[in-house]
């Protein structure tokens, strides 16, 4: 009875992800073009930076590494609270906009943002480092909690693209889609809660753990 029951759980999970997918595939595929567009154009930005700016991004990251080589400690204290402010700041952003008329041209814009930090910070890795090198910063300080956080962004997203094409089908139902909406908000906060726990317990350790191989 009891594994009958986590069968069906499970293959009702499945059936309403699956749902969901295919009535915003079109968003989603939209989203996560602006967001492929935007890391292109960080990469694009870093690869044009005069030598001077190279530079000092080369500098301030072989700054960082010789200062945990030295066994400086990282607070991961402050790691947590500066991930955790930035993440909550991110979800009232978008929050409001999904609730504004001109909204969903600025969440687009998010995601453009979003993927331009993401390709820039990656193409500065790249810029010091050698691939392999790269490659182990990358997954030791960017990967694990990015896994989390950028497609709960994403979900959100398209949460707040969807709100108004909800209201019109819930017949003016605001109360109703806007308490649904907040709740898929407060949902992808605690995501991103976990994902400011991984950045700075977990992300930072294996910070430690590698920089002796960089």
């Amino acid at each position: 009875m009891k594994r009958s029951y986590r069968k069906h759980y499970k293959l009702s999970s499945r059936n309403l992800v699956l749902k969901h997918l295919t009535s915003n595939i079109s968003r989603y595929i939209t989203i996560l073009t602006i967001f492929i567009i935007g890391i292109c154009i960080g990469v694009t930005l870093v690869n044009s930076l005069p030598d001077a700016q190279a530079n000092n991004i080369s500098e301030y990251i072989n700054t960082s590494i010789e200062s945990l080589k030295n066994d400086n400690k990282i607070s991961k204290i402050n790691v947590f609270k500066q991930s955790l402010i930035k993440n909550i700041i991110i979800v009232i952003i978008i929050w409001l906009l999904g609730l504004t008329f001109l909204g969903n041209i600025l969440l687009y814009l998010i995601a453009l943002v979003l993927g331009i930090t993401f390709g820039y910070t990656i193409s500065s890795l790249m810029l010091l480092f050698s691939f392999i090198q790269g490659i182990l910063f990358f997954f030791s300080t960017m990967l694990l909690q990015n896994i989390i956080t950028i497609p709960a962004i994403v979900f959100l997203i398209v949460q707040g693209l969807k709100f108004r094409t909800e209201l019109i089908s819930n017949n003016g139902n605001i109360k109703y889609v806007t308490i649904k909406y907040s709740v898929y908000c407060v949902i992808v906060m605690l995501l991103l809660l976990l994902a400011s726990i991984i950045e700075a317990y977990v992300s930072t350790s294996l910070i430690y753990a590698i920089s002796k191989y960089l």
